[in-house]
């Protein structure tokens, strides 16, 4: 498969596009798309918002502002990293199916759609329709979930429930720790 039927594919056949990345194990041109991904959602999302009012609203120079998307870019795939281990893991001791390169290259294809939010998003702030900006990020925001939970699905081989499962296990962890940190802190400020 090549990179732009992997591309075109993740958008209009789904299921069958990352069950063959997935098999494929293309995880280096994924992992590649994904960074372009990042890379392209930060340069629009800078231009859109301006940075002029970026630096009026935080008080911080430019080429901090510069730094802070850096950093944030690496998290991201920091994030992805960390997200196909868990997904890995769990897939292993749940449903003893595991594939970790798998699950990086698909994982990666679906941010794909991602791509399709800042230049909207743009777009529809030129032409003064925000609520329209919003309702096409919280379509775009489902789709994306949708391609991570069939991208999790065909890389281990699972259902549909089971994959929905490993995606909100990271979340519900995180919510948990997050929570329990924050009743500490209150616990031990009182």
């Amino acid at each position: 498969m090549s990179l732009t039927e992997a591309i075109y594919g993740v958008i209009f056949t789904p299921k069958k596009t990352l069950a063959n990345i997935s098999r494929e194990r293309i995880w280096l041109s994924g992992v590649l798309i994904f960074f372009i991904v990042m890379v392209f959602n930060l340069l629009i999302n800078t231009s859109a918002s301006g940075l002029e009012q970026v630096e009026q609203l935080v008080a911080i120079p430019a080429n901090f502002y510069g730094a802070i998307s850096i950093v944030g870019i690496i998290f991201s795939l920091v994030m992805l990293f960390v997200l196909v281990g868990l997904y890995n893991l769990f897939g292993e001791l749940i449903y003893q199916s595991t594939n970790a390169s798998g699950l990086l290259a698909s994982l990666s294809f679906a941010s794909i759609p991602a791509v399709f939010g800042p230049p909207l998003q743009y777009v529809l702030m030129l032409v003064n329709l925000q609520i329209l900006s919003y309702i096409i990020s919280l379509g775009i925001g489902i789709w994306l979930i949708v391609l991570q939970v069939i991208a999790i699905r065909e890389s281990l081989s699972i259902s549909t429930g089971q994959a929905l499962l490993l995606f909100i296990i990271p979340i519900v962890a995180s919510i948990l720790i997050v929570g329990g940190i924050l009743s500490l802190i209150i616990l031990l400020a009182f």
